[in-house]
């Protein structure tokens, strides 16, 4: 029977842990053997990997139930004739980040949580400070929060991930921005050869759809990363060195932007690799994701032209806008409604403004537009 010591087993091309499953556990691939090519199928209980998430979640997360999604995420990515990249996208609020939390906890080691927005990442780390310790340590730090604040404390840190040893029982979790990796070589040196030595399971990125779309535009920093990490993490230069897996997180991942991460990361994406929730799960599948750059003073009458074109191609279509202050979400507001009876567009506006707690780092307002319809 499983209990907390059992996790699943992983493909060839991952480190074997301690925590493979008992059937597996006399039968742990040999390190010579971890970028040999899978031949042929290799056998998967997809129901042994939904107990052990279940097991997890309970013993360490005190929560007791796992959603269809959540399993799924855990099974695709444990499935060693599936890829080991896989991109998840799921709504708002489906629990995307307690699937992080499970999987990285079955795993134990090192797992890197890329935050593309600092101002999202106070909201995520609240979530991973509640694990049980009766299992094994599990511990999160935000690698920019804590360089800037504790520099000593931060090289501690980063001392013992690279003292971390293969059959660890501990859990870490580093949330960091793309910026931090290019700029702290001393980190970036050491978590690409956890990751060579397979103490650097999973590299998570949060909110992956942002990454494409800074990389390709404005953040230069999202496209060093690639050959200054994940080049050296995803090609080792080794074949026995291992290979972690990597996890894109989305509520919106239109499929061309799969061709947009991989070259951002060089890590290959196919149809298999992306996942996506049922249809009950999304109010619509086509959801419109746009770029436009130019001048600082021109993008928000260009932006809102564009959405009421959108509005008015289709009366069943909804948009949301998302402002970083009242003011301004007001002022979109106001502008919006003028736009929209210029040109005899039958539509409501909306202004829902909330506000997280004061340790928090932003407020969320948001502009709804939908048709009386």
């Amino acid at each position: 029977m499983s209990n907390l010591n059992t996790a699943p087993s992983t493909p060839l091309n991952h480190p074997p842990t301690t925590t493979a499953p008992p059937s597996a556990a006399a039968s742990a691939v040999p390190a010579a053997a971890v970028a040999a090519p899978i031949a042929s199928a290799v056998p998967f209980d997809a129901e042994q990997i939904k107990h052990d998430m279940k097991l997890c979640s309970d013993c360490v997360w005190d929560v007791q139930e796992l959603r269809d999604h959540q399993y799924k995420i855990g099974e695709v990515l444990f499935d060693p004739n599936r890829p080991d990249a896989i991109i998840a996208v799921f709504p708002t609020g489906s629990g995307k980040s307690h699937a992080i939390r499970v999987i990285g906890a079955m795993q134990r080691g090192i797992h890197l949580i890329f935050i593309p927005l600092l101002t999202l990442s106070a909201d995520v780390m609240a979530k991973f400070c509640s694990a049980s310790q009766n299992h094994g340590s599990v511990r999160a730090y935000h690698l920019d929060e804590l360089y800037d604040n504790n520099r000593t404390r931060y090289q501690e840190l980063i001392q013992r991930c690279a003292d971390l040893k293969r059959s660890t029982d501990s859990t870490v979790f580093l949330f960091l921005s793309p910026q931090h990796l290019c700029k702290v070589v001393s980190a970036r040196t050491t978590l690409i050869r956890c990751s060579w030595y397979g103490t650097l399971r999973t590299i998570f990125m949060d909110e992956v759809h942002l990454h494409v779309q800074h990389g390709l535009s404005f953040r230069k920093e999202c496209r060093m990363l690639r050959d200054y990490f994940f080049v050296k993490c995803m090609h080792p230069p080794d074949r026995q060195h291992f290979i972690p897996y990597f996890v894109g997180l989305s509520a919106t991942f239109p499929n061309d932007y799969t061709a947009g991460l991989h070259l951002l990361t060089s890590i290959p994406f196919g149809d298999d690799s992306v996942i996506r929730g049922d249809i009950e799960d999304f109010f619509n599948t086509d959801i419109l994701m746009k770029q436009v750059i130019c001048n600082k003073g021109e993008y928000v009458k260009i932006g809102l032209e564009e959405l009421i074109k959108n509005i008015d191609a289709d009366s069943d279509n909804k948009c949301l806008i998302f402002c970083n202050s009242r003011s301004k979400a007001h002022h979109y507001c106001s502008e919006l409604e003028s736009k929209l009876n210029n040109g005899n567009v039958v539509c409501d506006v909306i202004v829902i403004t909330g506000a997280l707690n004061k340790h928090e780092k932003f407020w969320r307002i948001r502009i709804l537009l939908g048709s009386n319809s």
